[in-house]
């Protein structure tokens, strides 16, 4: 019923808007921040929870059924929550919108395979339409170029298909309304909204969606997706909360409020370290960048305040999104401007991934509500604008920094310790309320925000370049200090702006074209400014790569589940990373996968998932062409019967048997019945192939439970369903019976039968029955006649059924017969005068009953056929219907007429007749039927039927108008009526009996 009245809603807001304007994108609404949303259905994760990347809110307006997925970057709406509510209502109106866009274009049911679409709107109806290798939208640099495509049958996609956006064209712009099922197949690369009328969206692993998938009604299941909603076309840039205010906190990189901070081994800080209660030990003035505040003192109380203040703006601020499982924070997940919160320990694997969307001011806050804790060689990485000063982590608890891991953003953790161990990369700030903070042979540099009157400090150094020869490369140093000078150099040598060097007193240095002769390894830049010191960057390198490329290719494996494999790759030239991928789904290190960034991926233990075709190395270098290896495949020998046998019908003698089909490396093949091994002997041979043979079959052979045991090199084997095999003949086991009727009734014979049938053929002696007219079922078991009628009676009706062995089968002959219809004949001494007495007599039928009616309610029902008045008889038309062994006679009608003999000699006559036939040819004869005397019954009713109890006709009340054609129903030809005789009902009105009976209608 909520479905009905929001399409009410949306029918009238369509009637009464003006016609769309479709040179702008269609409204969306609320639903434009739904990467998936359905109004009536679940929406389900099939694979691993975090394979599944999703930017945008999750929903649907049904119950809470939202499962399988990890955390995703948008909210979750329910259960007809006031988001989920609104977002049902403003997809109605989108899909109505997009709905009625006037199509110019009518494509193909075929999509891709090279096609260049241009902005519009295209229409196709199919029952499916595929998009298959690549499709172009092209908006010919119109950035405001919209498509509409509107596919009026179910949506499928090939594997690896892709919608490519071209010169300008935006996914923000592209809408695809689907009548039907949405299924895209791996590796399918989607751009648009996607909206779906009343059908489900399946999405199978490694779909990526640059857009949303949104269904009226209908279950929405992803498994691998990669999903974000677009950005562009007037949405305004995310920008995240307002950043906290550190005060003089902005000048330490290691700090504690209240405990100890150590270090141990080679660690290297930009910015200053120190704690206001304890010890500042372990660190090398030569290798810090700052100043080292070893105890207390004022500027390191003042920072103890700050912190505390910037903890507590934190942990005000309210959160946007709540990513439901710490436990799996990472593994590539995609984070955008807002925040966040986890309530519960993080366990931080992998890569997290902070993308501002190509706003540089854009903020981040992750609050975690319990201890935060890494992997090794986690990675905090930043995309799109994203700048380490405006990242924050408020952690409520214990933290700890695995080794060699990347870190972007300031960590404020309040009333606990921190760890950052050996090789850890932070760019940003490790700050503590109240605990030990530890750091073991760590990178630390504070992101920029130290400013004032201060003396040069490199905030990032420049790095190692290579590049091809006749690339491009550029040095970039960043500093704070006041009024600041750049001088880039060659060792000790001061470079200068001539030729392909530029840039040589700024940030950045530039070196286009890169040549053989600008390898060197120690560039570098001397930052001065107002302030003492000058500071000199490290030295760096620019190096001429080679392209790379793979000189063995991968090989394709056999294995057993639980084994160890994988495939490896050898390399020339200079390679820059690896990356084994599964077509073109990047493999990750997890689970039984390792070495996906290395020349040798492992797999360890093999289990059937990892089965593929389509294994592949990318190897990037220096240079371009980057390089791809050859498709290899990961097979389980297993041995599995991938076609299974059949059930067998044959007649004894034939020869016939079992075959199956499989795949893997067999050792052996073993045929049984039962449990019971077969062997080669008699008629039985090939007990131990793939195909076993029984010849010649006799009835001793008839099983049900046939099967096959295949015995592979690796376990579990695998056995056959269980098939039969069965002597074929057919046999009536229970023979039709003599059948009596009246006519008009439906009656029928039918049979039970044993063996195949191929064929079953009633026939009249030798003449075979065929479905037409009232006769149906002549080849089935059971034939019918409806309605029955003079001609259909015989004793010789029969069947024929036809086995798939001989002999065939005949059964008895059986007879039809007519039971008596008795005939309703009446006569009456009329005329009469007013106030005589009358009698009303009919024919004598034995054992009949006679029903009389007349007018005001006149009825008599008495076995005697004479019926005589002992009062004044009104006039009127009296009818006498007779019933005889269930059959019922046609109404006689008697006209009674009436003399007032005391006035007049003149007769009143009451004529009423129903005729039993008309022509109506049009020859001015006979054309209408016309009922004598209905005109004195103004409230009848008046029906026609045809033999099947279809209504043809009805007038209430009737006025002689029927010409013989149909006026309801389905009338395929025209509407006039063939020759043959049909059935009525007539109602006076008055009281009296309705009449039944037949109309004859001749041309």
């Amino acid at each position: 019923m909520k479905n009905k009245i929001l399409l009410n809603i949306t029918m009238i807001l369509l009637l009464l808007s003006p016609k769309a304007n479709f040179g702008q994108a269609p409204n969306l609404g609320t639903t434009a921040n739904f990467a998936l949303f359905t109004t009536v259905g679940a929406v389900s994760n099939a694979g691993i929870p975090y394979l599944t990347k999703v930017t945008g809110n999750v929903g649907t307006n049904s119950a809470p059924t939202i499962t399988g997925f990890g955390n995703v970057d948008g909210q979750m709406h329910y259960g007809g929550d006031p988001q989920s509510t609104q977002a049902s209502v403003d997809l109605l109106v989108a899909y109505g919108n997009i709905n009625a866009a006037i199509p110019t274009f009518f494509p193909a049911p075929l999509l891709g395979n090279g096609q260049i679409l241009n902005a519009g709107v295209y229409a196709i109806t199919a029952p499916t339409i595929t998009l298959n290798n690549n499709l172009t939208l092209d908006a010919q640099n119109n950035p405001g170029a919209i498509f509409i495509i509107q596919l009026n049958g179910a949506f499928n996609t090939n594997a690896n298909s892709q919608v490519i956006l071209a010169n300008g064209a935006q996914a923000c712009n592209v809408f695809w309304k689907v009548e039907g099922l949405v299924d895209m197949a791996t590796g399918t690369s989607m751009k648009g909204t996607l909206i779906v009328n009343n059908a489900a969206i399946n999405m199978n692993t490694g779909v990526t969606l640059e857009g949303r998938a949104l269904t009226t009604a209908g279950a929405i299941t992803v498994d691998g997706l990669l999903a974000y909603t677009p950005r562009g076309c007037g949405l305004p840039l995310l920008t995240g909360p307002n950043a906290p205010n550190l005060a003089s906190m902005e000048c330490y990189t290691i700090f504690s409020s209240d405990g100890p901070v150590t270090n141990t081994g080679i660690t290297n800080v930009v910015g200053d370290v120190g704690t206001n209660n304890g010890t500042a030990t372990g660190y090398n003035p030569l290798l810090v960048t700052g100043m080292i505040h070893a105890v207390p003192d004022f500027s390191t109380a003042t920072g103890a305040i700050d912190l505390l203040n910037a903890y507590t703006y934190l942990d005000a601020l309210p959160f946007d999104i709540e990513l439901l499982f710490p436990a799996q924070f990472g593994n590539n997940l995609v984070l955008t401007p807002h925040t966040y919160i986890m309530n519960g320990a993080v366990t931080f694997t992998d890569t997290v991934i902070l993308n501002a969307e190509g706003n540089p001011n854009a903020v981040f806050v992750i609050q975690v509500k319990g201890a935060f804790a890494t992997s090794t060689f986690s990675n905090v990485k930043m995309i799109n604008g994203t700048k380490a000063e405006n990242v924050y982590w408020m952690v409520d608890g214990a933290v700890s920094i695995n080794n060699f891991s990347v870190f972007n953003g300031t960590i404020v953790c309040n009333n606990a310790a921190m760890n950052l161990t050996t090789g850890v990369q932070l760019y940003g700030r490790a700050l503590t309320t109240t605990g030990a903070l530890s750091t073991f042979a760590i990178n630390a540099t504070m992101p920029p925000g130290c400013g004032g009157t201060s003396a040069p400090l490199i905030i990032t150094q420049p790095t190692d370049q290579s590049a091809c020869n006749g690339g491009s490369v550029n040095f970039t140093v960043s500093a704070t200090g006041t009024n600041l000078t750049y001088q880039w150099r060659k060792g000790t040598t001061n470079l200068t702006n001539v030729g392909n060097i530029s840039g040589v007193t700024t940030p950045t240095l530039t070196i286009n074209p890169v040549s053989i002769a600008d390898t060197a390894s120690n560039y570098n830049v001397v930052v001065s400014g107002t302030f003492a010191p000058s500071q000199t960057s490290n030295f760096v390198s620019l190096t001429i790569d080679s392209a790379a490329s793979i000189n063995t290719q991968p090989t394709n494996q056999t294995a057993c589940v639980g084994d160890s494999t994988g495939f490896t790759a050898t390399t020339t030239g200079t390679v820059i990373s690896y990356q084994w991928r599964k077509g073109t789904v990047n493999l990750i290190n997890a689970g039984n996968i390792s070495g996906v960034t290395t020349a040798n991926l492992t797999i360890n233990p093999v289990n059937i998932g990892d089965t593929a075709s389509d294994y592949n190395l990318i190897i990037t270098g220096g240079c371009l062409p980057n390089d791809t290896s050859n498709f290899v495949s990961l097979t389980i020998d297993k041995a599995i019967i991938t076609s299974e046998p059949t059930n067998q019908t044959a007649c004894v003698g034939d020869s016939t048997g079992f075959t199956v089909s499989t795949t893997g490396t067999v050792v052996s093949y073993q045929w049984r019945k039962g449990t019971i091994n077969l062997i080669n002997a008699g008629n039985i041979s090939g007990a131990t192939t793939a195909t076993l043979t029984i010849n010649p079959v006799n009835i001793a052979d008839t099983a049900s439970n046939y099967n096959l045991i295949v015995t592979g090199v690796c376990l579990p084997n695998d056995t056959s369903n269980f098939v039969s095999l069965t002597i074929g003949g057919a046999v009536i086991t229970a023979e039709p019976t003599n059948q009596t009727a009246c006519i008009g009734d439906s009656t029928g014979f039918t049979v039970t039968t044993t063996g195949t049938i191929v064929s079953y053929q009633w026939r009249k002696g030798t003449s075979n029955l065929i479905n037409g007219g009232n006769i149906s079922g002549a080849t089935s078991a059971t034939l019918i006649i409806n309605p029955v009628s003079v001609a259909d009676t015989a004793s010789d009706y029969n069947l024929i059924i036809t086995g798939t062995c001989l002999p065939n089968d005949t059964s008895n002959f059986v007879s039809l017969t007519l039971k008596s219809n008795p005939i309703a004949n009446a006569t009456s001494n009329s005329p009469v005068c007013i106030g005589d007495s009358i009698n009303l007599t009919a024919t004598t039928v034995f054992g009949a009953i006679y029903n009389w009616t007349g007018p005001n309610s006149y009825a008599s029902t008495n076995q005697n056929p004479v019926i005589l008045s002992a009062t004044t008889l009104e006039a009127g038309i009296y009818s006498l219907t007779v019933t005889n062994f269930s059959c019922t006679s046609n109404p006689s009608n008697i006209t009674v007429v009436v003399n007032d003999c005391s006035t007049s000699d003149t007769l009143v006559v009451l004529d009423f007749n129903i005729p039993e036939g008309f022509s109506p040819n049009n020859d001015g004869t006979n054309d209408l039927f016309v009922i004598r005397g209905i005109d004195r019954f103004p409230a009848n009713t008046f029906v026609i039927f045809n033999r099947w109890g279809n209504k043809l006709f009805e007038a209430s009340p009737y006025k002689n108008e029927w010409d013989g054609k149909s006026t309801l129903g389905i009338r395929i030809g025209g509407d006039e009526l063939p020759v043959g005789t049909y059935f009525y009902l007539l109602d006076l009105g008055d009281g009296s009996t309705i009449y039944k009976g037949t109309i004859y209608l001749n041309k």
